[in-house]
């Protein structure tokens, strides 16, 4: 990021921006808090929840699709200030509720 005059400009601005996925336990757990203070400070604007059974084997299957999802999101991004633009953090997690 780049600052003048309280304008900031960033060479990855039409981008979707994620962190690397291979990190040390301790370089991992400060990018979770980063992560979580940054969401913590905006309000949701959509949420969607499902709970499905499935073979986690097979399931592993549909990761990419989720990832090609948020990484879509970047089509909607805009360079320039409107009246309506914002900043967005777009989250995809599944979590393994238990053996069943």
């Amino acid at each position: 990021l780049k600052a003048k005059k309280g304008v900031y400009t960033c060479p990855m601005a039409n981008a979707v921006v994620e962190g690397p996925h291979a990190l040390p336990a301790d370089v991992r757990d400060t990018m979770i808090q980063r992560d979580t203070e940054l969401l913590a400070s905006g309000k949701p604007v959509f949420a969607r929840l499902g709970v499905i059974r499935a073979s986690a084997a097979e399931f592993w299957n549909y990761f990419p699709v989720i990832n090609l999802n948020v990484a879509t999101a970047a089509t909607y991004g805009v360079t320039e200030r409107q009246k309506d633009s914002a900043l967005f953090a777009i989250e995809a997690k599944v979590i393994k509720l238990r053996d069943f």
